[in-house]
């Protein structure tokens, strides 16, 4: 098959992975593991990973690793590309919701890759589709390979770092390699052609392929070391505590009597003027049990008529210099027959 014989809908869509591709060729940008996100993913583990949905595709990606295609022909990759510390990794993804003339693929591709592609569909890039038919740098037919997947089946996809192959699973049986000799910085990659739901585990749980969980293939460790915050009060020197504690009881009561004693500094912290006044009398007011003199009685107190209270003036939140305004916006046959060594 050619491009020429492809249906209309299919041929532009080569057409457009072409220009794409004379634009962006692959592999054309660092995508290398900086020192940065290797640091965040000792941090985070396998929750450093996550799906990308560029603004122009109809993809919801919920929760890193649960993603939803509306329609239209589109795919999506992860941020970050599979390590190559290890021997193998491997991931899988859980057709959650599929109706019958959905198509999906699965598989790994470089970046920058046409958001509309599926895996394996354009260069650098291989893909098990669930007509059950495996693509690698292929725009066309693809090749047989395993059976046809559906609603509720488990697919999984592994890489060896060593000797670049890349292999498939489905509901826990491999089905053999499906390309060797690819040595590139690979992201997994999900695409669909129309409505449905696809959940990925990259090691946060536990997997369908007995192998991979013995071996323990995940992407990363499923919890991170990322030092929890300290616990309060830990902090020795904190100023905090150590100024509640610095004091004795005499210190404290020796505080008091100062404050009580001293009718200024009274007035200064506790705005003593007003009460005294309202009061009428010249005995000092108590602070506790430090203090000899008794409350006054309510029969020395003066009634003032309402008509001579002066009301209490009246705000508004307006008024105040530092409020905050909010503005709105706009805002399985076998497969061994088909193992091929691709030149990628």
């Amino acid at each position: 098959m050619n491009a020429e014989t492809l249906p209309e809908p299919e041929r532009q869509s080569f057409e457009l992975s072409r220009a794409f591709e004379a634009a962006f060729p692959p592999c054309s940008v660092s995508t290398e593991l900086t020192s940065e996100q290797s640091a965040i993913i000792r941090e985070k583990g396998v929750k450093a990973w996550e799906f990308e949905a560029d603004s122009d595709v109809n993809i919801i990606v919920q929760d890193r690793t649960e993603v939803s295609f509306y329609g239209g022909e589109y795919c999506v990759q992860t941020n970050l590309p599979l390590p190559k510390r290890d021997p193998v990794y491997y991931f899988e993804v859980k057709v959650f919701e599929k109706i019958p003339k959905t198509r999906i693929g699965i598989g790994l591709s470089t970046k920058p890759y046409p958001s509309w592609r599926f895996p394996g569909r354009n260069r650098h890039s291989i893909g098990y589709h669930s007509n059950g038919r495996k693509y690698s740098n292929d725009p066309f037919d693809g090749k047989p390979y395993g059976v046809p997947y559906y609603k509720g089946d488990v697919i999984g996809c592994g890489y060896r770092t060593q000797t670049g192959t890349v292999f498939f699973t489905r509901n826990g049986v491999k089905l053999g390699s499906a390309v060797t000799g690819a040595h590139l910085n690979f992201f997994p990659t999900i695409a669909a052609d129309g409505p449905c739901i696809l959940h990925v585990n990259f090691g946060q749980m536990g997997f369908v392929f007995i192998e991979a969980n013995v071996k323990k293939w995940g992407l990363a460790p499923s919890v991170g070391n990322l030092s929890p915050p300290p616990a309060y009060g830990s902090e020795r020197d904190s100023l905090l505590l150590e100024s509640g504690s610095a004091l004795t009881e005499q210190e404290l009561a020796s505080i008091r009597l100062s404050i009580h004693s001293n009718a200024d500094l009274r007035r200064s912290i506790f705005g003593e003027s007003s009460r005294a006044s309202i009061l009428n009398t010249d005995q000092p007011i108590s602070y506790g049990a430090i203090d000899a003199h008794p409350q006054p009685a309510l029969k020395d107190a003066v009634t003032i008529p309402m008509e001579h209270a002066t009301p209490p003036p009246s705000y508004s939140y307006g008024e105040c210099s530092h409020s905050t305004h909010i503005h709105s916006q706009s805002g399985a046959g076998s497969s061994a027959e088909n193992v091929h060594r691709t030149i990628f």
